[in-house]
């Protein structure tokens, strides 16, 4: 699900190259973006849904998890099919737990087979999975750093073996359905431990040292940002309806379209930066469509390097931008930010749904930037509601309001510190 900041490159750029003869599958556990039905070749696409395992196939996996027959249709009774019920329940019955469940829909029963399972487990093992539920992966030094132990390698390899623990390239992770719910009972029980495992996992991710290639330190960020305990932050990167919003890039066509959505929001005198900035630099335009292929929304997201002086002099809002970044003398190859407007047809620039998935590609910009990204400015209208909701993540105001048209606009500055983004997330 983390792969959905590539939807629109596979969609666009990726799959278009491929021969005719290629057939391309992508499977998640959410539903593709309509995206996929719009584009040219939208009469191609299948949209299949996985339905729950038919009873022989959903016996026989249960059987060669070690039960016999009868207890394999037992177990099936109320896992109706649905593999990590069953999968869960097999590992209860393995371990000796007692597992007897209502008619319950298999998703709802998985916290109850959760905590039968959890049962039977205690000691080394169930800290490591309380710690696993905390973090988006783990590996075996993080292990030993978070439960404090010299030898993780055999109680990584127990971890491994579980049930509802996946295997994945750059560690393990605890199943997202599990992961919420041993989680959430950590905190109910034991806040104090649940706070104390969280900062242990922070100094493991922040301390890893030189991380290998792109992917390293795009884990390495992702694994701290995960830890963060503020839904903003954690929603940008990991939102709860993960692709409920695409971010696309723009075409001509969508040229009308955010220039309608400024001069709804901002008045028909605010399009002339619009169109000024669109002729110069179209790149920094992103969208979200809706179900027709309309641009629901849009963000403007300008380097600093790659756009003439001029053009940013020109904009009022910019060049209080440009006066704020000399003021603190940065250095000639630091990077500089300025997410000139983001709007949503419905909301404006109330955050929602829409404009969470272009906040999400901001993000890929900070990692693509750092080390040297140094600011990043955001402009608002209605500055006062939206400083309170951003200095957590340690946005301050620019002094001053800017007059645009008629409209006062805000200005809120983020200085990564002199370690860039890396610095910032520690």
């Amino acid at each position: 699900e983390s792969f959905g900041l590539l939807d629109s490159w596979l969609r666009r750029e990726f799959v278009p190259q491929l021969p005719d003869s290629t057939l391309v599958v992508l499977a998640g556990r959410e539903r593709p973006s309509p995206m996929w039905l719009l584009d040219p070749w939208g009469q191609l696409v299948e949209n299949i849904e996985l339905g729950p395992l038919p009873q022989a196939d959903a016996i026989e996996l249960l059987e060669s998890r070690g039960l016999d027959r009868n207890s394999a249709a037992h177990v099936n009774g109320f896992a109706r099919g649905y593999p990590l019920a069953a999968e869960l329940a097999a590992a209860a019955f393995r371990s000796g737990a007692p597992v007897e469940l209502g008619d319950e829909q298999p998703a709802s029963v998985i916290d109850d087979l959760v905590q039968v399972f959890m049962r039977g487990i205690d000691g080394d093992l169930r800290s490591a999975i309380e710690a696993a539920s905390l973090m988006r992966r783990i590996t075996e030094p993080t292990l030993a750093e978070v439960v404090e132990t010299t030898d993780a390698h055999e109680l990584f390899e127990r971890l491994r073996e579980l049930a509802f623990v996946e295997t994945r390239s750059n560690g393990l992770a605890l199943h997202a359905v599990v992961r919420d719910a041993v989680s959430a009972e950590l905190r109910r029980r034991d806040p104090e431990r649940h706070a104390l495992l969280r900062q242990r996992a922070a100094r493991a991710f922040a301390n890893t040292s030189d991380p290998v290639g792109t992917r390293g330190r795009w884990d390495q960020t992702a694994d701290l940002l995960y830890l963060v305990d503020n839904p903003v932050v954690r929603h940008c990167y990991f939102p709860p309806d993960a692709g409920a919003s695409e971010v696309d890039r723009v075409t001509e066509q969508d040229r009308a379209s955010v220039t309608e959505l400024v001069a709804k929001w901002d008045g028909p005198e605010s399009t002339e930066w619009v169109e000024r900035w669109w002729s110069v630099t179209p790149e920094s335009f992103s969208v979200v469509r809706d179900e027709t292929g309309s641009a629901a929304a849009f963000s403007a997201v300008v380097d600093t390097a790659v756009v003439d002086r001029g053009v940013l002099e020109a904009d009022p809002v910019a060049a209080a931008c440009l006066a704020d970044i000399e003021a603190h003398a940065l250095a000639g190859d630091d990077r500089v930010l300025v997410i000139r407007r983001s709007l949503s047809r419905d909301g404006g620039e109330i955050p929602g749904r829409e404009l969470a998935g272009l906040w999400i590609d901001c993000k890929r910009l900070y990692l693509e930037l750092r080390p040297r990204l140094k600011r990043a400015y955001i402009v608002f209208i209605d500055v006062d509601a939206m400083a309170p909701m951003l200095a957590p993540l340690g946005f301050t105001r620019v002094a001053g309001r800017f007059e645009v048209a008629g409209h006062e606009f805000g200005i809120l500055a983020l200085d990564f510190g002199p370690r860039s983004v890396d610095g910032w997330l520690e």
